[in-house]
């Protein structure tokens, strides 16, 4: 390999999280931080589970931490909204995390996220599969049909001892 395409592999398997990367995470996060305290401090209390989710997650594709992160962000947003409208304050921020039933709303909200990714794919699989079915059942009956049409010769050479044999 020449360097430039080894340079292509490692920013490619570094992935979101390099040293670049997290310099601006950091930068964003202390200016929204200092603007926007309250709901950092809501955000990222309500986030705990899609962090747990993202440091358990060894796929290339990160396909956990996205469906626990996206279904975690739908859980803390509407205590996001709460906070907008109840007053802009730390201590209103604070308010809400102390209550049951937020902290409920968030864990079902990332649960759902774990179930999306638990109970998808073999959903998605059976579909293929079946699909993948069908689909030889489709060829083997054109197959037959042209066996009926021009008989055995158009068989390859193995087949057609199956078929003798059947």
């Amino acid at each position: 390999m020449q360097s430039s395409e080894l340079t292509a592999e490692k920013e490619k398997a570094s992935g979101y999280f390099d040293a670049k990367n997290l310099i601006i995470i950091a930068m964003i996060l202390a200016v929204s931080g200092f603007f926007f305290l309250p709901v950092v401090i809501l955000v990222l209390a309500g986030l705990i589970p899609a962090l747990v989710a993202s440091i358990v997650d060894d796929d290339k594709h990160r396909s956990l931490t996205t469906c626990v992160f996206l279904s975690n962000m739908a859980g803390v947003l509407p205590f996001v909204v709460e906070l907008i409208q109840d007053g802009f304050d730390i201590s209103e921020s604070f308010m809400i995390l102390t209550r049951p039933t937020v902290w409920l709303g968030i864990l079902v909200a990332s649960a759902v996220g774990w179930g999306l990714y638990l109970f998808i794919p073999p959903i998605v699989v059976k579909g293929v599969r079946a699909k993948a079915r069908m689909k030889i059942a489709n060829i083997e009956a054109k197959q037959r049909k042209l066996v009926d049409t021009w008989g055995l010769e158009v068989m390859p050479p193995a087949y057609r001892e199956q078929q003798k044999k059947e």
